[in-house]
């Protein structure tokens, strides 16, 4: 995505094709301070469905779990650049 998203912008493409990459390079790195940051005192909830690229699309309850599980990633992030 990221070798893509430099091309086309390189190459004077269209913007709104950009701006679609960097959301999805934006998603992709989320994804991957959320696997590696997950506190390991929570059981982990999966981004995707069993062996697909497909996201799960989480239910109220879920949401609001996994919005504490941001909140906690963030606060464990913190705590490890003030020390």
């Amino acid at each position: 995505v990221k070798r893509q998203l430099g091309q086309l912008l390189n190459d004077g493409g269209d913007t709104d094709q950009a701006a679609q990459l960097q959301k999805q390079l934006l998603s992709i790195g989320l994804d991957q301070l959320y696997v590696a940051f997950f506190p390991t005192s929570m059981k982990y909830m999966t981004l995707f469905q069993n062996g697909s690229n497909d996201r799960i699309v989480d239910d109220e309850k879920a949401q609001r779990r996994r919005k504490d599980v941001w909140n906690k990633i963030k606060e464990g992030l913190l705590k490890q650049l003030q020390s």
